[in-house]
């Protein structure tokens, strides 16, 4: 045994749709829509959807998000992920 500590937390995440005003919006998203994460569960509002392409542009920077990072790591600082709709 090593005797390292190789143990993390998850954090819970909130992503949120946040949606200039006046911009195009083609996946069905309005201002607010969001989801939760606990864990490696995702918990969506009764009655509230989200778009595939969406979802997969966001599920692989998810895990990075839910974990501790360096300060200098742009996971640290960055917040805002743009549409994968290259007309959005």
């Amino acid at each position: 045994m090593s005797g390292t500590d190789d143990t993390f937390e998850l954090f819970d995440l909130r992503v949120e749709a946040v949606i200039p005003e006046g911009k195009p919006i083609y996946c069905g998203a309005r201002p607010g829509d969001h989801f939760e994460l606990h864990g490696e569960q995702l918990h969506l509002p009764p009655g509230q959807s989200w778009s595939i392409y969406t979802l997969a542009a966001l599920l692989p920077l998810l895990p990075a998000k839910q974990r501790e990072t360096h300060p200098n790591d742009w996971m640290s600082t960055d917040a805002l992920v743009a549409c994968p709709d290259p007309n959005c």
